[in-house]
């Protein structure tokens, strides 16, 4: 039974590394699937089949691995704890800054490229200086909202979609649907808090850090609504998957 021991050892491993569950009932889970398929195996083996022939068959029986563990998380909630508020709002501030910098860069390196500006007189030195183009994309800097205004804000939709896929993909599951959204909202705020004060303290005359503060300001909410579209997706896929069912049946 050596081997079968660590074929199934090793068919548990991968199905705890997609399992996602809170503990105690990770723990059970795994503990009723290494039953069922030591009792399996040990079946096909009363039936005559081999050590080897025994395990391939239990572990077929029971599928892929990963789709085992994914489709066992996929059927529940999932309480945010600390733990995962960290991880939200980190995710949150790390994808703002990407997805910001990313897009007014391509925006600011073309519309720089086809139309330099000379920077104190040198030919050498001007705005299409890749270096210099990167920095003018970051959040520090007003360069975001006037790369859309050259470029047409619905070079925004793109940069909105990648920004909302992480709240609605974790609303989905989120036992209380604003956890995921607020979470990942505030890391947006805690990575640009300067810009919260513009729109409110500070009358800096430059209408672009202006339009820029408020697309920060807007990222929360936006966040828990996409969160709660998360949320009512996935019941009504639950529903229709339940229609279906009573229909066939």
């Amino acid at each position: 039974m050596h081997g079968e021991e660590q074929a199934i050892d090793h068919y548990m491993a991968q199905v705890a590394h997609h399992l996602d569950l809170p503990a105690a009932e990770r723990e059970a889970t795994l503990l009723e699937i290494r039953s069922h398929l030591e009792e399996l195996a040990a079946a096909r083996m009363a039936a005559g089949a081999h050590e080897a022939e025994a395990q391939r068959q239990a572990l077929a029986a029971f599928g892929d691995a990963r789709r085992v563990g994914r489709t066992l998380s996929s059927g529940r909630l999932i309480q945010w704890g600390r733990q995962r508020w960290v991880v939200g709002v980190i995710t949150g501030a790390l994808l703002t800054w990407v997805i910001w910098t990313a897009g007014t860069f391509l925006v600011q390196e073309y519309y720089f490229t086809v139309n330099p500006v000379v920077i104190l007189g040198s030919p050498t030195l001007s705005f299409a200086d890749p270096l210099h183009t990167l920095m003018q994309s970051t959040p520090l800097t007003g360069g975001a909202f006037y790369a859309y205004l050259t470029a047409g804000w619905a070079w925004l939709l793109p940069l909105l979609l990648l920004y909302m896929l992480v709240p609605f993909l974790w609303g989905r599951r989120a036992l209380r649907w604003w956890a995921p959204g607020l979470a990942y909202g505030l890391g947006t705020w805690l990575s640009a808090p300067w810009a919260l004060l513009y729109p409110f303290l500070w009358n800096t005359g430059d209408w672009g850090f202006t339009a820029e503060a408020w697309m920060i300001f807007l990222a929360l909410p936006l966040a828990l609504l996409v969160s709660l579209m998360g949320v009512a997706w996935q019941q009504w896929r639950e529903q229709m998957v339940e229609a279906r069912a009573q229909t066939a049946a």
